[in-house]
């Protein structure tokens, strides 16, 4: 076992290992010491979901406090770790689907960028989420990180008029909100 895997298991016993769920979360959000935030903001951006990232932390927070009595070293901390983010998405998409009402405060800024009402926004992101991940992630990389076209293409060796309609169908699912009443 390597120093870096031990000092892991280690962190990892000391942070899920003991107590209930409550007196774990109490270990694990003052500063964030199993990184959950900064995974969670690499599994939005990976996913190209358009969730804000604390509200993806905070419940993965809450699932990685309320497994982690349970937790015994196998997987790995990260992978497990991995695992409670994408699970913390996984049910956001299907509170989502299920029509919960979201907070406006995400819905703010993709808003202003693409001068759509945040009700809009609100209103398409659950049809944003249900495109394929090409299409949002073609979405991402054009229209909310606005980088060049072509540099997007050759990046993913595809041609300027394919990540083009990738990224239109994205923007679809907003417009299509903002013309409803």
């Amino acid at each position: 076992m390597t120093h870096a895997s031990t000092s892991t298991a280690c962190a990892a016993r000391e942070l899920l290992g003991r107590g209930n769920p409550r007196e774990i979360l109490t270990r694990i959000v003052p500063g964030d010491p199993l990184g959950i935030r900064p995974r969670a903001a690499r599994r939005v951006r990976e996913r190209a979901l358009l969730f804000e990232v604390e509200s993806v932390a905070l419940r993965a927070l809450a699932l990685t406090a309320a497994r982690g009595p349970d937790y015994r070293g196998r997987p790995g901390l990260e992978p497990w770790l991995d695992a409670r983010v994408d699970e913390a998405l996984d049910e956001l998409l299907s509170e989502e689907q299920a029509g919960a009402p979201r907070a406006l405060s995400a819905a703010r800024p993709i808003a202003e960028g693409l001068g759509l009402r945040p009700e809009a926004v609100a209103g398409g992101r659950a049809r944003f989420h249900a495109l394929a991940r090409e299409d949002r992630d073609a979405f991402h990389r054009l229209v909310l990180e606005a980088r060049p076209l072509e540099e997007i293409a050759r990046e993913l060796g595809l041609g300027a008029e394919v990540v083009a309609r990738r990224a239109r169908r994205g923007l679809l699912a907003f417009v299509a909100a903002e013309v409803r009443p």
